[in-house]
């Protein structure tokens, strides 16, 4: 076994503080979707995911009787 230098016990150190660094937030995050056909916006949003932006949003609004889309939902244009 190689003798303990100050040089490797710096450079553990910092291998350590940087794997130990996670973002505890970034794991608890939704995916952000975005759909291009109605099936799969009431998919999405059937399974509790609500997509970020979906085509046509008011003709889905208006011809889906549910689920219905998120407030905040973009439209994507035309489908």
């Amino acid at each position: 076994m190689a003798p303990l230098t100050r040089r490797r016990c710096l450079a553990g150190l910092a291998a350590t503080s940087l794997g130990l660094r996670g973002d505890p937030a970034h794991a608890a995050r939704q995916p952000r979707i975005a759909c291009l056909e109605w099936t799969s916006a009431e998919m999405v949003v059937s399974l509790g995911i609500g997509p970020v932006a979906v085509a046509d949003t008011k003709g889905y609004r208006d011809w889906v009787a549910g689920p219905a889309l998120p407030a905040g939902c973009l439209d994507l244009g035309s489908r």
